[in-house]
Protein backbone atom coordinates (compact mmCIF):
# COMPACT_ATOMS: atom_id res chain seq x y z
CA UNK A 1 0.00 0.00 0.00
CA UNK A 2 1.31 3.35 -0.88
CA UNK A 3 -0.38 6.93 -0.84
CA UNK A 4 0.70 10.55 -1.18
CA UNK A 5 -1.61 13.40 0.26
CA UNK A 6 -1.39 16.80 0.24
CA UNK A 7 -1.30 18.19 3.91
CA UNK A 8 -0.82 22.03 3.26
CA UNK A 9 0.79 24.32 1.23
CA UNK A 10 3.96 22.16 -0.07
CA UNK A 11 3.67 19.90 2.63
CA UNK A 12 3.29 16.00 1.73
CA UNK A 13 2.74 13.04 3.67
CA UNK A 14 3.58 9.50 2.11
CA UNK A 15 1.94 5.83 3.86
CA UNK A 16 3.63 3.11 3.04
CA UNK A 17 2.37 -0.45 4.32
CA UNK A 18 3.53 -3.85 4.04
CA UNK A 19 3.46 -7.43 5.77
CA UNK A 20 7.04 -8.79 5.72
CA UNK A 21 6.96 -12.79 7.09
CA UNK A 22 5.31 -13.53 9.98
CA UNK A 23 8.51 -14.99 11.27
CA UNK A 24 9.58 -11.20 11.33
CA UNK A 25 6.73 -9.17 12.11
CA UNK A 26 3.08 -8.49 11.92
CA UNK A 27 1.88 -5.57 9.31
CA UNK A 28 3.89 -2.22 9.01
CA UNK A 29 3.54 1.57 8.31
CA UNK A 30 5.51 4.04 7.15
CA UNK A 31 4.33 7.37 7.58
CA UNK A 32 6.85 10.38 6.11
CA UNK A 33 6.14 14.38 5.92
CA UNK A 34 8.16 16.23 4.59
CA UNK A 35 8.13 20.05 2.73
CA UNK A 36 8.54 20.69 -0.97
CA UNK A 37 10.48 23.68 -1.79
CA UNK A 38 12.68 23.40 1.40
CA UNK A 39 16.28 23.92 2.20
CA UNK A 40 15.83 20.05 3.63
CA UNK A 41 13.02 18.45 2.26
CA UNK A 42 13.87 14.84 3.29
CA UNK A 43 12.54 13.15 6.47
CA UNK A 44 14.94 11.45 8.78
CA UNK A 45 15.99 8.12 8.10
CA UNK A 46 15.80 4.35 10.17
CA UNK A 47 19.10 3.22 9.79
CA UNK A 48 18.44 0.39 12.45
CA UNK A 49 16.71 -1.12 15.22
CA UNK A 50 17.41 -4.20 17.29
CA UNK A 51 15.54 -5.85 19.92
CA UNK A 52 14.79 -9.52 21.16
CA UNK A 53 12.24 -12.01 18.68
CA UNK A 54 10.79 -13.56 21.44
CA UNK A 55 10.31 -13.06 25.37
CA UNK A 56 9.41 -14.22 28.44
CA UNK A 57 6.88 -12.20 29.95
CA UNK A 58 7.42 -10.20 32.60
CA UNK A 59 11.12 -9.71 30.76
CA UNK A 60 12.84 -5.96 30.08
CA UNK A 61 13.01 -5.97 26.03
CA UNK A 62 16.53 -3.77 25.03
CA UNK A 63 15.67 -1.78 22.08
CA UNK A 64 18.23 -0.12 20.14
CA UNK A 65 17.31 2.38 17.03
CA UNK A 66 19.99 4.03 14.47
CA UNK A 67 18.83 7.31 12.81
CA UNK A 68 20.25 9.73 10.50
CA UNK A 69 19.32 13.31 9.07
CA UNK A 70 21.13 15.96 6.85
CA UNK A 71 19.81 18.62 9.91
CA UNK A 72 20.13 18.58 13.56
CA UNK A 73 17.45 16.40 15.15
CA UNK A 74 14.68 17.78 17.13
CA UNK A 75 12.88 14.59 18.73
CA UNK A 76 13.02 11.00 19.09
CA UNK A 77 9.92 9.21 20.41
CA UNK A 78 9.91 5.25 21.31
CA UNK A 79 6.25 4.21 22.71
CA UNK A 80 4.83 0.26 22.81
CA UNK A 81 1.57 -1.09 23.63
CA UNK A 82 0.27 -5.19 24.15
CA UNK A 83 -0.42 -6.35 21.15
CA UNK A 84 -4.34 -5.93 20.99
CA UNK A 85 -3.94 -2.85 23.04
CA UNK A 86 -5.13 0.57 21.89
CA UNK A 87 -2.93 2.55 24.09
CA UNK A 88 0.51 3.02 23.62
CA UNK A 89 3.07 3.48 26.11
CA UNK A 90 5.64 6.28 26.21
CA UNK A 91 9.35 5.42 26.77
CA UNK A 92 12.21 7.25 28.10
CA UNK A 93 14.52 7.21 25.39
CA UNK A 94 18.52 7.94 25.76
CA UNK A 95 21.14 8.79 22.54
CA UNK A 96 24.24 7.18 23.90
CA UNK A 97 25.88 7.68 21.02
CA UNK A 98 25.81 10.05 17.86
CA UNK A 99 22.41 9.19 16.38
CA UNK A 100 21.52 5.84 18.11
CA UNK A 101 19.50 5.66 20.51
CA UNK A 102 18.34 3.22 23.38
CA UNK A 103 15.64 2.54 25.60
CA UNK A 104 13.60 -0.29 27.05
CA UNK A 105 10.25 -2.14 27.56
CA UNK A 106 9.24 -3.37 30.84
CA UNK A 107 6.72 -6.44 29.65
CA UNK A 108 4.16 -7.70 31.88
CA UNK A 109 3.58 -11.69 32.72
CA UNK A 110 0.46 -11.10 31.06
CA UNK A 111 1.92 -9.92 27.93
CA UNK A 112 1.69 -11.99 24.94
CA UNK A 113 3.09 -9.69 22.16
CA UNK A 114 4.22 -6.55 21.49
CA UNK A 115 3.85 -3.69 19.07
CA UNK A 116 6.02 -0.66 18.52
CA UNK A 117 5.76 2.66 17.57
CA UNK A 118 8.89 4.87 16.54
CA UNK A 119 8.43 8.60 15.75
CA UNK A 120 11.82 11.38 14.40
CA UNK A 121 11.41 14.89 13.44
CA UNK A 122 14.24 17.24 12.17
CA UNK A 123 14.19 21.02 12.89
CA UNK A 124 13.11 21.07 9.69
CA UNK A 125 9.82 19.63 10.22
CA UNK A 126 9.89 16.70 8.43
CA UNK A 127 9.27 13.37 10.22
CA UNK A 128 8.72 9.46 9.97
CA UNK A 129 6.58 7.90 11.89
CA UNK A 130 7.30 3.52 11.88
CA UNK A 131 4.69 1.47 13.29
CA UNK A 132 4.93 -2.13 13.44
CA UNK A 133 2.57 -5.28 14.81
CA UNK A 134 3.93 -8.28 16.97
CA UNK A 135 7.78 -7.25 16.64
CA UNK A 136 8.28 -9.52 19.27
CA UNK A 137 5.86 -12.52 20.71
CA UNK A 138 5.87 -14.63 23.76
CA UNK A 139 8.79 -17.14 23.79
CA UNK A 140 7.15 -21.00 22.60
CA UNK A 141 8.67 -23.53 25.37
CA UNK A 142 9.95 -26.90 23.92
CA UNK A 143 11.29 -30.34 25.16
CA UNK A 144 14.91 -31.21 24.06
CA UNK A 145 16.96 -33.65 25.41
CA UNK A 146 20.34 -35.10 23.93
CA UNK A 147 23.01 -37.53 24.60
CA UNK A 148 25.06 -40.36 23.10
CA UNK A 149 24.87 -43.80 23.99
CA UNK A 150 28.51 -44.97 23.63
CA UNK A 151 30.70 -42.22 24.76
CA UNK A 152 34.01 -44.19 24.87
CA UNK A 153 35.93 -43.98 21.59
CA UNK A 154 38.98 -45.57 19.82
CA UNK A 155 41.43 -43.35 19.37
CA UNK A 156 42.75 -43.32 15.67
CA UNK A 157 42.59 -42.20 12.31
CA UNK A 158 39.56 -44.09 10.66
CA UNK A 159 36.05 -43.87 10.67
CA UNK A 160 33.95 -44.19 13.25
CA UNK A 161 30.41 -43.29 14.27
CA UNK A 162 28.06 -43.11 17.64
CA UNK A 163 24.20 -43.28 17.70
CA UNK A 164 22.90 -40.01 19.01
CA UNK A 165 19.31 -40.14 20.66
CA UNK A 166 16.60 -37.86 22.27
CA UNK A 167 13.79 -35.50 21.63
CA UNK A 168 12.71 -32.54 20.09
CA UNK A 169 9.06 -31.47 20.26
CA UNK A 170 6.70 -29.12 21.82
CA UNK A 171 5.34 -29.27 25.12
CA UNK A 172 1.99 -31.68 23.58
CA UNK A 173 4.98 -34.26 22.06
CA UNK A 174 4.56 -33.16 18.24
CA UNK A 175 7.47 -32.60 16.21
CA UNK A 176 8.15 -28.93 15.45
CA UNK A 177 7.18 -28.95 11.71
CA UNK A 178 4.69 -32.03 10.58
CA UNK A 179 7.86 -32.89 7.88
CA UNK A 180 10.55 -30.33 7.94
CA UNK A 181 13.59 -31.28 9.63
CA UNK A 182 15.50 -29.04 12.09
CA UNK A 183 19.08 -28.46 11.53
CA UNK A 184 21.26 -29.12 14.75
CA UNK A 185 25.14 -28.20 14.67
CA UNK A 186 27.38 -30.06 17.19
CA UNK A 187 30.15 -27.74 18.42
CA UNK A 188 33.06 -28.50 20.49
CA UNK A 189 35.21 -25.74 21.92
CA UNK A 190 33.56 -23.71 19.95
CA UNK A 191 34.25 -25.15 16.86
CA UNK A 192 31.24 -27.11 14.79
CA UNK A 193 32.09 -30.61 14.17
CA UNK A 194 29.38 -32.36 12.61
CA UNK A 195 25.41 -31.82 12.46
CA UNK A 196 22.37 -33.92 12.71
CA UNK A 197 18.72 -33.81 12.15
CA UNK A 198 15.64 -33.58 14.12
CA UNK A 199 14.47 -37.08 12.52
CA UNK A 200 14.49 -40.97 13.65
CA UNK A 201 16.90 -42.94 11.32
CA UNK A 202 17.39 -46.16 10.79
CA UNK A 203 18.08 -49.23 8.47
CA UNK A 204 18.12 -46.88 5.88
CA UNK A 205 14.59 -45.17 6.63
CA UNK A 206 13.55 -42.12 8.85
CA UNK A 207 11.03 -40.93 10.83
CA UNK A 208 9.58 -37.52 11.92
CA UNK A 209 7.89 -37.66 14.91
CA UNK A 210 9.74 -35.78 17.54
CA UNK A 211 12.10 -38.06 17.91
CA UNK A 212 15.89 -38.23 17.40
CA UNK A 213 17.94 -41.04 16.51
CA UNK A 214 21.06 -40.26 14.47
CA UNK A 215 24.56 -42.17 13.49
CA UNK A 216 27.11 -39.59 13.99
CA UNK A 217 30.12 -40.33 11.75
CA UNK A 218 33.67 -38.96 12.49
CA UNK A 219 37.23 -39.60 12.35
CA UNK A 220 38.56 -39.37 16.32
CA UNK A 221 41.54 -37.82 15.35
CA UNK A 222 39.79 -34.55 14.21
CA UNK A 223 37.93 -34.33 18.06
CA UNK A 224 40.94 -35.54 20.34
CA UNK A 225 44.39 -35.14 20.53
CA UNK A 226 45.17 -38.41 21.98
CA UNK A 227 43.41 -41.16 23.90
CA UNK A 228 42.59 -40.77 27.55
CA UNK A 229 41.04 -37.18 27.18
CA UNK A 230 37.52 -36.38 27.53
CA UNK A 231 35.73 -33.21 25.21
CA UNK A 232 32.18 -32.00 25.75
CA UNK A 233 29.88 -31.75 22.46
CA UNK A 234 27.35 -29.20 22.81
CA UNK A 235 24.15 -28.99 20.85
CA UNK A 236 22.13 -25.71 20.35
CA UNK A 237 18.75 -24.94 19.43
CA UNK A 238 18.19 -21.86 18.77
CA UNK A 239 15.53 -20.89 15.93
CA UNK A 240 12.72 -18.24 15.91
CA UNK A 241 10.33 -17.72 18.81
CA UNK A 242 11.32 -21.22 20.26
CA UNK A 243 12.59 -21.31 24.01
CA UNK A 244 16.51 -21.53 23.26
CA UNK A 245 17.96 -24.86 25.12
CA UNK A 246 21.40 -26.37 25.23
CA UNK A 247 21.94 -30.17 25.11
CA UNK A 248 26.15 -31.08 26.33
CA UNK A 249 27.41 -34.54 26.51
CA UNK A 250 30.45 -35.82 27.19
CA UNK A 251 32.93 -38.40 24.86
CA UNK A 252 35.99 -40.10 25.97
CA UNK A 253 39.12 -40.93 23.91
CA UNK A 254 40.74 -44.09 24.81
CA UNK A 255 43.58 -46.68 23.35
CA UNK A 256 42.21 -48.71 20.52
CA UNK A 257 42.40 -52.35 20.76
CA UNK A 258 42.48 -53.20 17.09
CA UNK A 259 41.33 -57.15 16.14
CA UNK A 260 41.48 -58.38 12.95
CA UNK A 261 38.59 -59.50 10.85
CA UNK A 262 36.58 -62.45 11.56
CA UNK A 263 35.60 -64.86 9.16
CA UNK A 264 33.08 -67.79 9.46
CA UNK A 265 31.54 -69.89 6.61
CA UNK A 266 28.15 -70.56 7.24
CA UNK A 267 27.04 -73.10 4.62
CA UNK A 268 27.88 -75.60 3.19
CA UNK A 269 29.78 -77.49 5.91
CA UNK A 270 33.63 -77.66 5.29
CA UNK A 271 34.36 -81.16 3.29
CA UNK A 272 30.94 -81.40 1.86
CA UNK A 273 30.45 -82.35 -1.55
CA UNK A 274 27.88 -80.13 -3.48
CA UNK A 275 26.59 -79.74 -6.97
CA UNK A 276 28.41 -77.19 -9.39
CA UNK A 277 26.41 -73.72 -8.19
CA UNK A 278 25.65 -74.74 -5.09
CA UNK A 279 27.35 -70.95 -3.31
CA UNK A 280 29.46 -70.93 -0.23
CA UNK A 281 27.64 -68.51 1.81
CA UNK A 282 30.54 -66.46 4.02
CA UNK A 283 29.89 -64.09 7.17
CA UNK A 284 32.54 -61.10 7.58
CA UNK A 285 32.59 -58.44 9.69
CA UNK A 286 35.26 -55.94 11.77
CA UNK A 287 35.00 -52.99 13.40
CA UNK A 288 36.64 -51.01 10.38
CA UNK A 289 36.80 -51.06 6.61
CA UNK A 290 38.36 -53.79 5.20
CA UNK A 291 38.37 -55.71 1.95
CA UNK A 292 38.49 -59.23 0.87
CA UNK A 293 40.00 -61.28 -1.39
CA UNK A 294 39.38 -65.09 -2.83
CA UNK A 295 41.56 -67.68 -4.44
CA UNK A 296 41.05 -70.84 -5.81
CA UNK A 297 43.28 -73.37 -5.66
CA UNK A 298 45.94 -71.12 -5.44
CA UNK A 299 44.24 -68.67 -8.16
CA UNK A 300 42.79 -65.29 -7.37
CA UNK A 301 39.10 -65.28 -8.26
CA UNK A 302 38.77 -61.42 -7.67
CA UNK A 303 37.21 -59.40 -4.55
CA UNK A 304 34.70 -60.83 -2.68
CA UNK A 305 31.31 -57.84 -1.06
CA UNK A 306 28.43 -58.21 0.75
CA UNK A 307 26.81 -60.71 1.01
CA UNK A 308 29.34 -62.45 1.35
CA UNK A 309 28.60 -65.51 -1.43
CA UNK A 310 31.00 -67.10 -3.85
CA UNK A 311 29.55 -68.91 -6.57
CA UNK A 312 30.89 -72.25 -7.78
CA UNK A 313 28.68 -72.68 -10.89
CA UNK A 314 32.39 -72.31 -13.08
CA UNK A 315 33.93 -75.27 -10.44
CA UNK A 316 35.00 -78.18 -11.87
CA UNK A 317 34.51 -82.00 -10.42
CA UNK A 318 36.62 -82.79 -7.94
CA UNK A 319 38.25 -81.49 -4.56
CA UNK A 320 38.80 -77.77 -4.65
CA UNK A 321 40.53 -75.29 -1.83
CA UNK A 322 38.58 -72.14 -1.45
CA UNK A 323 41.04 -69.32 0.34
CA UNK A 324 39.20 -66.31 1.63
CA UNK A 325 41.57 -63.46 2.91
CA UNK A 326 40.49 -59.88 4.53
CA UNK A 327 42.45 -57.40 5.71
CA UNK A 328 40.79 -54.20 7.44
CA UNK A 329 42.82 -50.73 7.39
CA UNK A 330 44.73 -50.95 9.98
CA UNK A 331 46.46 -54.19 8.23
CA UNK A 332 44.68 -56.47 10.34
CA UNK A 333 44.53 -59.64 8.28
CA UNK A 334 42.51 -62.72 8.38
CA UNK A 335 42.65 -66.03 6.17
CA UNK A 336 40.53 -69.13 6.64
CA UNK A 337 40.55 -72.15 4.08
CA UNK A 338 37.49 -73.99 3.02
CA UNK A 339 37.84 -77.54 0.95
CA UNK A 340 34.95 -78.82 -0.88
CA UNK A 341 34.23 -81.47 -3.17
CA UNK A 342 32.03 -80.66 -6.36
CA UNK A 343 30.17 -83.43 -8.11
CA UNK A 344 28.12 -82.23 -11.09
CA UNK A 345 28.33 -85.69 -13.34
CA UNK A 346 25.20 -87.71 -13.20
CA UNK A 347 25.85 -90.98 -12.01
CA UNK A 348 25.79 -93.84 -14.73
CA UNK A 349 23.75 -97.47 -15.18
CA UNK A 350 25.43 -100.20 -17.02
Amino acid sequence: MREISLMGAGEYSALIGYQPMTQICGDVEIELSFSIPSVDPNPPVITSMSMPQRFLPGDVLAVELGVSDASAMLDVSISWKEGGSEIWNTLEVSEHIAETYSTSIPTSVTDNSIDLLVEVADESGNHIKYTAKNVSMKQIPVLFELGAQDKDIGYRSADDSIIISGILTDTSGDPLHSSGAVPLELIVDGRKVGMILDDYVISGSHEHDGKIRFDWHFNPVNLFSGPNETIEVSVQFDLGLYEPITCTFDMNSVYYESSPPHIELISPAPGDVILRGTPIDLEISDADPFTVEGFLDGEPIGAISSPWNVATDTWTDGEHELCVVAVDELTDQTEAVFSFTIDGTAPEIT
